[in-house]
């Protein structure tokens, strides 16, 4: 009996967290999950997406190796999820994981929302979300069906519940009001489970529990064990793996306390390695019995059969406003364009963008007194190169130079400031200095260095996009 692993960690978790939490890298999660047998696993960092590409990238070498069989890749996202954004309380772990590719975009948008609310609190970045706020981005994306909802770990929302309960229990002398209180926490527990209900839909909500053999971990698990058939929410386990396997323990103690002072990390991190199913029972099977064990199996492999499989690449897409192309400059006949291949297509092109970007820069060539053959042969050579690029991105590239004119001038007119400095190689390019983008004329200076800008060997954007936007006659930097 294998099962899905739902809750890992990688080294981008670390980053997020502010401190060193997991030692497991992408590839060598992958192939640990597939070396003991199970059926699927999600990567599920810190309120952090960095690592999905790159494990969707390891997904498809595998399936182009053949490697890859009917084992389960899914992206999620181990989130902070509060009733409010004020510092000072806890803040409660939470799983949500994408089935969708649409789930995934709705697992952006939240996590955009996250960094959004982002805050210093006790010496750590905290990345909280609102219940609210999470439940707005979920109607107006129609996400029921796209995201599986699950608590996490001994820090949800319901374990910490289930944790207080227990110090009540424990020192009923000591507290006023012990049952009330004890009331109170169960019934938050249950409005915080309609409230999952009522957001992913029942069919998208699972309790988690966790093999350990610690006393506040077995309480948890069987109380939320009862929970869940009170409430007919189905439960599963997970390992929230930071680590490979119990060999790594001691490697994963020794980093976990290399960066800070000593931690007392047993208790947590004691059992949070990728299992293999008979380490899991183990420990399970000291509260659970087989059959138990089984459902809990086999609600993971109902989560697993729910994931579609996508991909997060798509092609690149270039930047693009709305344009209207300009009349051409009386200055200019047919003939006078005629030798000048490249620009004359562009003019005579049915994008907008490409004529927009042609007749501009021919009208600026007017306006600037620099109406001849050897500007008009530059402008021709960078029309070469666009036409090219434009042909293998199959998208009109004059529109990524258009858009920028456009950012600029809303910046310098709307915007009443200024457009600073910068590193970049769009000084060598004539077409910018025409289109305002740049400031100085590069042929007065040092001639044709549009090919370091862009190539036609080099479809792509250009990496560096700003020059130094240097006014010589003025002196200064603008």
């Amino acid at each position: 009996m294998c099962y899905f692993s739902g809750h890992n960690h990688t080294s981008y978790s670390n980053a997020s967290r502010g401190f060193p939490d997991s030692i497991n890298r992408i590839e060598d999660l992958v192939d640990r999950a597939m070396e003991i047998g199970l059926t699927g696993m999600s990567i599920t960092e810190h309120e952090c997406l960095s690592s999905h590409y790159k494990l969707l990238s390891y997904r498809d070498k595998l399936q182009n190796e053949d490697k890859l069989g009917d084992f389960t890749i899914a992206l999620g996202d181990e989130i902070y999820l509060t009733e409010d954004l004020e510092p000072g309380q806890k803040y409660y772990h939470h799983l949500l994981t994408a089935k969708t590719a649409l789930g995934h975009k709705i697992l952006r948008m939240i996590s955009s929302q996250a960094w959004e609310n982002s805050f210093t609190d006790r010496g750590l970045v905290r990345t909280p979300i609102t219940r609210e706020q999470l439940k707005d981005i979920m109607v107006r994306m129609n996400g029921r069906g796209h995201i599986v909802s699950s608590t996490a770990c001994i820090g949800s929302y319901e374990a910490q519940a289930f944790l207080r309960i227990k110090a009540i229990e424990e020192a009923p002398g000591a507290i006023p009001d012990a049952q009330k209180q004890i009331s109170e926490q169960k019934q938050n527990v249950v409005d915080f489970v309609n409230w999952n209900l009522d957001v992913f839909g029942a069919d998208d909500f699972y309790l988690e529990i966790a093999p350990n053999s610690s006393e506040e971990q077995r309480y948890v698990n069987k109380r939320t064990w009862v929970l869940g058939q009170s409430m007919n929410v189905p439960v599963i386990f997970t390992t929230d793996s930071h680590y490979l396997s119990e060999e790594d323990r001691e490697i994963h103690k020794a980093y976990l306390n290399s960066k800070q002072a000593e931690r007392e990390v047993d208790d947590f991190y004691w059992t949070a390695y990728m299992m293999q199913t008979e380490q899991v029972k183990k420990y399970l099977l000291l509260d659970f019995s087989e059959d138990e064990f089984g459902q809990m199996v086999d609600n993971l492999e109902k989560i697993r059969s729910g994931i579609e499989s996508y991909s997060l690449s798509h092609e690149q897409e270039i930047p693009r406003v709305p344009v209207n192309p300009p009349a051409l400059s009386s200055e200019y006949t047919k003939e006078d364009l005629a030798p000048y291949k490249y620009l004359t297509s562009l003019l005579e092109s049915s994008e907008e963008q490409d004529r927009y970007w042609s007749t501009t820069c021919l009208n600026e060539l007017v306006k600037r007194g620099k109406n001849n053959a050897r500007y008009l042969n530059q402008l021709d050579i960078e029309s070469n190169t666009l036409v090219k690029v434009s042909e293998r991105l199959k998208q009109p590239m004059t529109s990524y130079y258009n858009t920028a004119q456009k950012i600029i001038d809303i910046i310098w007119n709307e915007g009443n400031s200024l457009v600073g400095i910068s590193r970049g190689s769009a000084l060598g390019f004539l077409s910018n200095w025409l289109l305002d983008i740049t400031q100085i004329d590069p042929l007065e200076y040092f001639g044709d260095l549009s090919w370091r800008h862009l190539s036609e060997h080099r479809a792509e954007l250009p990496k560096r996009y700003w020059a130094s936007n240097v006014n010589p006659a003025q002196g200064c930097l603008l």
